[in-house]
């Protein structure tokens, strides 16, 4: 008798912690920003990662001066860049703050998040896809790394300018479509979306004008990477069109598998892609496509979204990276509202119960982005063939762990240099100087070379030597900082610098004003 009264209580219990559930699920803002805030919360305390150090070293971002060059028409994504000034003019050389204002703007992107996909969406559906886009681990990247931010503030305005049209508000919805292109360039896929939604064709003009502006910033984005040297997109790029068209059949499919079992997740992955097996990526991927316009259209035009929020990254414009899991930010929550949409009697309880699972895996990767050692141990292990990976960890690890590591690697010039800086930190510069020697001989006019061979002659007091190799340096890069700051150091007269522009602490170093 006890045990049945147990048993009744028990399920009535369960009934009301259900009910419970479900009423905070369907108005879950402040759960989906708490969480968030928790999750990502580890990646605050990271460091500088690859294209971030560019950051500390661009004078435009180290003076207050440095605004009005940060705007000129040669400078693409300017938004980003203005928040990246204030960071800098408020915490010149530490990440924290940095990190901190790309939490914060993943916030306010899922505040907006919530409103737009509230008009679009089912309820069950706006919130599965609200969850995916704050929490799932796929998110960690753009958060935690700085240089992403220009991926999270699009995304934010984004979602600004979803909403302002679902509310009816056009032209505000153009106003921040301008915004997220000043951000990103990426952005130019968001005129596409809003004409694949119901009455577009009512809006033609506000659409016009959102076609326009996402023209203009695309011819000025080729531009800008015919111009800039290293732009690591377009014309900067040895892939040809046509091969990373193909290849991101698998890598989307790759996107999907993460989405779906988000294990595996690289910062810098290393993808051999067979070509057969990508054009089976992409027959599978235009199949499911065409069953679910023939079949099940809302969650065609969410299947659509997604690829179409691809586009600018895996299309036919080549990018140095085939993959980086950034690009999966506004995606994610597209491909989460179109399975929504498929899966019957979903329930607000059940995408609840996913939220808190994705919440602990974005806990445990933000954990991997809280320092440079972590982050690249677990790069290297996912991605051990890959070069950089294995270079960037050994300027995270002690000296002697570095040599360790590039050992067996051969005499490719940037793993040498690798090797002769660690053994220059060991106090072995007559090491250093064969690994330096190494990297001149493969590339005997770079002028990067010439300054790490200086410095090892330097530490063997070779000091006429050195001054050579600073000078011939000098000759083939004028501005070359490590070279300047070389000869300082050996009292020599340092050459003209009149058209050189450093930070404030390289000038003090240098003695400049």
């Amino acid at each position: 008798m006890r045990s049945r009264r147990a048993l009744r209580a028990a399920a009535v219990l369960g009934r009301w912690l259900t009910a419970r559930l479900e009423s905070i699920a369907l108005r879950p803002l402040f759960f989906v920003l708490a969480a968030a805030a928790l999750a990502f919360a580890p990646a605050i305390g990271g460091g500088f990662y690859l294209d971030d150090v560019s950051l500390l070293n661009d004078p435009a971002f180290a003076t207050p001066s440095g605004l009005l060059d940060l705007l000129q028409p040669s400078r693409v994504r300017p938004l980003t860049n203005l928040t990246f000034w204030a960071n800098a003019q408020l915490h010149p050389s530490s990440a924290l703050g940095f990190h901190l204002v790309n939490l914060l703007l993943h916030l306010v992107a899922i505040w907006f998040a919530r409103d737009a996909l509230s008009r679009l969406l089912p309820e069950v559906a706006a919130l599965a896809a609200l969850i995916v886009f704050a929490l799932h681990p796929l998110q960690t990247e753009p958060v935690a790394y700085i240089f992403a931010r220009s991926t999270v503030l699009c995304g934010l305005f984004s979602w600004a300018a979803i909403a302002a049209w679902a509310r009816g508000r056009h032209w505000l919805a153009v106003l921040c479509t301008a915004l997220a292109l000043l951000a990103k360039e990426e952005a130019v896929a968001l005129p596409i979306f809003f004409a694949l939604l119901p009455q577009a064709r009512q809006q033609w003009r506000p659409l016009a004008a959102m076609f326009a502006l996402a023209l203009a910033t695309g011819l000025r984005g080729l531009l800008a990477t015919a111009q800039i040297a290293g732009s690591g997109a377009a014309f900067g790029v040895n892939a040809s069109p046509l091969d990373y068209a193909l290849a991101q059949g698998y890598v989307i499919v790759r996107y999907l598998r993460l989405l779906l079992l988000p294990l595996g997740l690289n910062f810098d992955p290393d993808l051999n892609i067979h070509p057969q097996l990508a054009v089976l990526c992409w027959i599978a991927l235009a199949a499911i496509g065409f069953l679910l316009f023939k079949h099940r259209r809302p969650a065609a035009l969410w299947f659509a979204a997604a690829l179409i929020f691809l586009a600018p990254t895996s299309s036919f414009l080549p990018i140095d990276d085939l993959a980086a899991d950034r690009r999966m930010y506004l995606a994610a929550p597209c491909f989460a509202a179109c399975a929504a949409l498929l899966i019957p009697k979903l329930r607000a309880v059940h995408v609840l119960a996913i939220g808190l699972i994705l919440a602990g895996l974005t806990f445990a990767r933000s954990l991997t982005f809280s320092s440079p050692q972590s982050l690249w141990r677990d790069t290297v292990a996912g991605s051990p063939a890959k070069l950089r990976p294995r270079l960037q960890l050994a300027r995270a690890v002690p000296p002697a762990e570095a040599i360790d590591l590039l050992a067996g690697l051969g005499n490719d010039p940037l793993v040498a240099t690798e090797r002769g800086r660690a053994y220059l930190e060991l106090g072995r510069p007559a090491d250093a100087l064969r690994e330096f020697g190494l990297a001149l001989a493969a590339e005997p006019g770079d002028p990067r070379f010439l300054t790490n061979r200086g410095t090892a002659l330097a530490a063997l007091n070779q000091t006429a030597a050195a001054q050579t190799d600073f000078a011939r340096a000098l000759a083939l890069d004028p501005c070359l900082y490590p070279a300047l700051l070389n000869l300082r150091h050996l009292g020599a007269p340092l050459p003209g610098t009149a058209q050189c522009s450093f930070t404030p602490q390289q000038k003090a170093q240098l003695g400049l004003r």
